[in-house]
């Protein structure tokens, strides 16, 4: 049994697709519903035209941009330390991050497609995985000790294989 870690909402294909008028753009991907939210940014299934395939979309506001010791804005706002230096530094530093994912091949960690900045935004585009999510799966039956294990165990050589590259997840 083989499990990659994402995020998705189990009732996205119970969702009408939106006409082209509807979508929200950014750069060139139309965004399609929200199906993820991690500690820094919100995943969207997204459709890219110009290869005609569905993606998942990582959007990170600038604000939420993690500093180099903390998890989040929230506490940069309070502080108040959020500066344009600084902001261009955490872009900087996030698109650097991507693109040492993107050269990473492992069957448990997803293939990054694209990153970029807008005015607002840093954006990822990676593979959409169809699927359950693990906390999905872990809810469906009762798992023996040895399932749960070698799914953990999956994640763990997916997080070993980024932390190998000098990447750590901070949702996991």
């Amino acid at each position: 049994m083989s499990f990659r870690l994402r995020f998705r909402r189990s009732d996205r294909r119970s969702q009408r697709e939106p006409e082209p008028s509807e979508l929200k753009q950014i750069e060139r991907y139309h965004l399609i519903t929200e199906i993820g939210r991690g500690s820094v940014g919100t995943v969207y299934a997204a459709h890219d035209p110009g290869l005609d395939r569905q993606i998942a979309l990582k959007l990170v506001p600038r604000e939420e941009l993690p500093g180099p010791s903390d998890s989040g804005a929230r506490r940069r706002r309070e502080r108040g330390a959020e500066t344009r230096a600084g902001a261009a530094e955490l872009d900087a530093r996030l698109v650097h991050e991507a693109r040492v994912m993107a050269r990473l091949s492992h069957p448990n960690i997803v293939p990054i497609y694209d990153v970029g900045t807008t005015d607002d935004v840093v954006y990822i585009a990676m593979e959409l995985i169809d699927g359950r999510t693990l906390a999905d799966w872990l809810e469906q039956t009762p798992r023996s000790w040895r399932e749960v294990l070698g799914v953990y165990l999956q994640a763990g050589r997916g997080l070993a294989a980024a932390h190998a590259a000098g990447i750590i997840h901070r949702d996991f």
